[in-house]
């Protein structure tokens, strides 16, 4: 990731990136910054919003990309803290790394990176399903948030299933007020950070496009 947006992420949330400031550095996060690429900013600014918000003893450790997916690791997780990472990465795999508009997993020549059909590259093969393929309409949502939807809706069913989260029921989503909102029961603390991250998250997007909204960040 570019400098200005590793200085923004450190100098916006310095509690949750104060190793960043270590004059003696301790994690990959000191060394390197955030290792991946422009595209992900906004998802990774939408995560430390909600974390510096839980809980402000929580601290990043590393921020990169692996098996083109976004990996973030922290010094502490609780529940909320583990539903919000578990769902920034599981989103990721439909966001460009490169632009930030929806992309999918590809696989060029055993290199796998997440991107947009313009940053594919020629010999890139799909090595994912479109994700909006299998999301139902829903009134009033267009087709970049409904992407969102899909994805709570995939990692929502894959912790109740393999992972012991209480079951969700009522799982809904409406948009009030320009926003997109998200409705359950049940559940725990996971589930409700899942659901802030792509409330959060929906705001920086296109509802239809599901592309940034701010072009600064875009390549």
């Amino acid at each position: 990731m570019k400098e200005e947006l590793n200085e923004k992420l450190f100098h916006e949330f310095p509690v949750l990136f104060m190793e960043s400031y270590g004059s003696k550095p301790k994690t990959p996060l000191n060394y390197w910054g955030v290792e991946c690429g422009d595209g992900w900013f906004q998802l990774i600014h939408s995560v430390s919003a909600l974390l510096s918000r839980h809980n402000p003893k929580i601290q990043v450790e590393q921020v990169k990309e692996k098996f083109a997916g976004l990996r973030l690791y922290l010094n502490h997780y609780d529940q909320y803290a583990g539903g919000v990472v578990s769902m920034a990465e599981h989103l990721s795999f439909q966001i460009c790394e490169a632009c930030g508009a929806p992309g999918i997993k590809r696989d060029q020549e055993g290199y796998f990176s997440t991107t947009c059909d313009k940053h594919g590259g020629r010999k890139s093969k799909t090595t994912s399903k479109d994700w909006l393929a299998r999301a139902m309409p829903i009134e009033g949502i267009g087709n970049g948030w409904l992407r969102l939807t899909v994805g709570l809706k995939d990692i929502v069913e894959w912790y109740v299933e393999k992972n012991g989260m209480p079951p969700v029921m009522d799982l809904t989503f409406k948009k009030g007020n320009g926003q997109l909102h998200v409705e359950f029961s049940g559940g725990d603390e996971r589930t409700r950070g899942m659901a802030d991250l792509i409330e959060h998250y929906s705001k920086k997007i296109d509802e239809d496009t599901g592309c940034v909204l701010d072009l600064v960040y875009k390549q």
